[in-house]
């Protein structure tokens, strides 16, 4: 009984020194774990196309904005998380159309859910799921926090006019799957 005192003592305590300093030292822990904005990120994503034996590393590049922005080269950067996936000769091999000085991009958004729908590249069990996702700046925090991103900056390769990208249509690409992008960067977050 007498921990149970103590320990009531002490939070009793602690809740009176946020009381008496408000509710700055929740804002400045709130403000530190937040992730930054407007700002790209690159995580490498292994990518198995069904069928083959071949895995490939794909550079993703994730940004999440509230309100979204425009790039060195002219794209609109919707609102919420932005994903840009990068080819490469190796990667062609395995995703045709996805090669050197390519990238596809995919928003989900932070108003509306997106739908991501199956692709040809799902497996048997996934081919008819659809998922709906609706990005938030909790979900982006999170995202952050917990999976291991290296920081780009406010450019990317794809969007520096110097470098000549090309956006290929994510529609013409129908078997990439992005359920695979994502669940390979959210499996590698439980992994670590």
């Amino acid at each position: 009984m007498k921990k149970f005192t103590k320990i009531l003592g002490v939070a009793a305590l602690l809740l009176c020194g946020l009381m008496i300093s408000g509710c700055e030292p929740i804002n400045n822990i709130k403000e530190a774990l937040a992730g930054p904005k407007d700002t790209w990120f690159l995580r490498q994503v292994d990518y198995k196309k069904n069928g083959t034996d071949t895995t490939v590393k794909l550079n993703v590049y994730f940004c999440y904005s509230d309100t979204g922005f425009t790039t060195e080269t002219n794209v609109e950067i919707q609102p919420g998380l932005t994903a840009v996936v990068t080819g490469s000769a190796d990667v062609a091999k395995v995703l045709n159309g996805l090669g050197d000085n390519t990238y596809i991009i995919k928003n989900f958004s932070n108003s509306e859910e997106t739908e991501i729908e199956a692709s040809d590249d799902d497996d048997e069990n996934n081919k008819n799921k659809t998922i709906k996702f609706k990005m938030t700046p909790a979900k982006w925090s999170w995202m952050y926090n917990f999976v291991t991103l290296e920081n780009r900056g406010k450019n990317i390769a794809p969007f520096n006019k110097e470098n000549n990208y090309k956006e290929l249509d994510v529609d013409n690409l129908k078997h990439i799957s992005w359920k695979k992008i994502m669940a390979s960067y959210l499996l590698d977050n439980l992994l670590e």
